[in-house]
């Protein structure tokens, strides 16, 4: 499953989609940022925090994990939302079905912010501008080595039941 981002003013040509996942950050000049949320036209809730990834199933065990989002399986079609260090204690990650549109709209007192697809990024100057995020028309298919599993993987990678 991809993702991909627009912007109020049309597609965003350098980061037309990401496997693992779009993320809204504060730049080096913005302190927190306000995003507000929406999907499929309801309002989800204001984000205050540094940043909110929005997370293909792939990218759930990467910079989404980390900022404490869960692990889910690549098999669900789902897309995860995580803030980055918000700054309240009630906004936790929430698992979105991935047929939802997401618009958010970011306020940071004027300054830039970051629009980021899987670790490319471009600086945003417009605030308040809207940003919707969707799944993506296509898909990436990717190697599966014969007799590997997902589980054997995150057991390797994340030292599940070691002692």
């Amino acid at each position: 499953m991809v993702l991909e981002a627009e912007l109020e003013d049309g597609p965003v040509p350098e980061l037309p989609w990401a496997l693992n996942e779009f993320v809204i950050d504060r730049s080096g000049l913005a302190g927190l940022i306000t995003i507000d949320v929406t999907v499929d036209g309801v309002s989800l809730t204001r984000y205050w925090a540094d940043g909110l990834i929005f997370s293909t199933p792939t990218g759930s065990t990467a910079y989404s994990l980390s900022a404490g989002g869960p692990i889910v399986s690549p098999e669900c079609e789902v897309v995860i939302l995580t803030p980055i260090a918000p700054h309240t204690l009630t906004l936790r990650p929430i698992v979105l079905p991935a047929s939802v549109e997401i618009e958010a709209r970011v306020y940071t007192g004027g300054q830039p912010y970051v629009l980021a697809a899987d670790g490319r990024s471009q600086l945003i100057h417009r605030e308040g501008q809207r940003i919707t995020i969707r799944r993506a028309e296509h898909t990436v298919n990717l190697v599966k080595l014969p007799g590997q599993h997902y589980f054997q993987t995150l057991r390797s990678k994340l030292m599940w039941g070691v002692r």
